[in-house]
């Protein structure tokens, strides 16, 4: 078997130098216009990879000669341009797969490629849109890792007369150690889950560190571990611009879908915080809904990236809960310890919502920034109604200014207007590359000054 990987980054060299492992596969090419050959063979050595089985290219036309299986791993923007200029070269039979993140938008660019290729009268290969979902920050081969996908998920869609191609990749990707291929999403299933839980809540992420960018206040620095863990995607954006970008763009409707959903529970919240029986009830619902998820999904979840939601302690929600905080730090109490665990209940109470309508359940498609963000709810219902009620009217100044802002950069991905999209991603991971990275409780304990 030779299969071209077309997009030498972090994923498209991780899945080569992956196959290349496997017996049966005697060659993998690796073209990209900014192909960085000398890295990808330091990768291949640094995984034993034998290099006799790996080649580097310059154009796509080498790529494609009598390969059995073609790799899109580019922008989602080139797609259609890649698509037919690989098509143009492609041996008939050849399985194509991609990667993107948005399958709706990636299935229509796609096809258009080769739909474009086809009229000039090329035969058309067999197209498998397909999604794994796993990653690594940035970007780059060098940060590629052919241990990426084993315990992880991957989906591959089923469209008219591929369903043979789709068991091929099938067996292929669980070789490489993928332990739950997903062949029964739609595209629309594909985008809408991963729009909530995996797009939008990095949207959401970035949306909270621009309502509260403040990194000192009233003469402490921001170190509270809640709001450290529940921002932790903006300090990079994953892979940054590059990716949540255009991201932002391909799967617009779905993140503007999730939105609403969140936006609509943080409302309710606003209105609970006048009735304590109501907002117990409802941070007793998100509780229950994390407590229910299994600490380690290895089918589902990036490996080393889940929090533990019972052991970590933060001190500081139980002195927010007391009557010794001055005036001066209700506002730090508020964004910094209260915002994180309304943020987390409107993203669990709209994600409840979602499932209740259909859609794929965490649990089957879950992604672990999703789960990193649900850790403020680890801690009692009792403390965390306390906290909120006890700073109810700076809660309450702080929420509805987190659903403003949230509302202004969901209104733009909705519009895709990517320069504000943009804007709010880049002073987002600003903001967070300027707060501390780890803090021990004792230092948590100490960033307070009680009256």
């Amino acid at each position: 078997m030779k299969i071209a990987m077309i997009g030498a980054g972090q994923q498209g060299v991780s899945q080569g130098l992956a196959f290349a492992q496997l017996p049966g596969v005697r060659e993998v090419i690796f073209y990209d216009t900014n192909l960085n050959a000398r890295e990808i063979l330091i990768k291949a050595q640094e995984a034993g990879v034998d290099e006799m089985k790996i080649h580097m290219v310059s154009t796509i036309e080498a790529a494609q000669e009598e390969a059995d299986i073609t790799a899109i791993n580019v922008p989602m923007s080139a797609f259609e341009a890649v698509a037919y200029e690989a098509v143009r070269y492609a041996k008939r039979g050849n399985i194509m797969y991609d990667n993107g993140s948005g399958k709706t938008q990636a299935i229509n660019d796609i096809q258009t490629g080769i739909v474009l290729a086809s009229l000039e009268g090329h035969a058309k290969p067999v197209y498998v849109p397909a999604h794994f979902f796993v990653g690594r920050a940035g970007t780059g081969p060098q940060l590629a890792d052919v241990k990426m996908y084993q315990g992880a998920t991957a989906a591959l869609i089923a469209l008219d007369g591929n369903e043979r191609a789709v068991q091929t990749l099938k067996t292929l990707f669980e070789r490489i150690g993928v332990k739950n291929v997903r062949t029964d999403l739609s595209a629309q299933d594909h985008d809408q889950s991963l729009g909530f839980y995996s797009h939008h809540n990095t949207f959401f992420q970035g949306s909270l560190m621009c309502a509260f960018p403040e990194t000192e206040i009233a003469g402490h620095t921001v170190d509270i571990g809640t709001f450290l863990g529940s921002t932790r995607v903006a300090e990079t954006g994953k892979d940054g611009l590059s990716m949540w970008g255009p991201i932002a763009i391909d799967n617009a409707a779905a993140i503007a879908h999730a939105g609403s959903l969140v936006i609509s529970k943080l409302e309710v919240l606003d209105t609970a915080l006048d009735d304590p029986q109501m907002l117990t009830t409802l941070l007793g619902q998100a509780h229950d809904y994390v407590a229910a998820i299994p600490e380690s999904r290895p089918a589902e979840s990036l490996q080393g990236d889940l929090y533990d939601l019972r052991r970590q302690e933060n001190p500081a929600l139980e002195i927010a809960a007391t009557d010794k905080v001055s005036d001066t730090l209700k506002p730090y109490i508020a964004t910094h310890v209260a915002m994180p665990v309304v943020f987390a209940a409107a993203s669990v109470l709209g994600a409840m919502a979602y499932e209740s309508n259909g859609g794929q359940p965490f649990m089957s498609i879950g992604n672990s920034s999703f789960y990193g963000t649900m850790r403020p709810l680890r801690n009692s219902v009792e403390d965390m109604t306390a906290s909120l009620q006890d700073n109810k009217q700076a809660v309450r100044e702080a929420l509805r200014h987190l659903s403003t802002t949230h509302q202004s950069l969901i209104s733009a991905i909705e519009n895709k207007n990517a320069p504000v999209t943009e804007r709010c991603l880049s002073e987002a991971q600003n903001v967070r590359s300027r707060l501390p990275r780890e803090r021990t409780a004792d230092q948590i304990r100490h960033s307070f000054t009680l009256s």
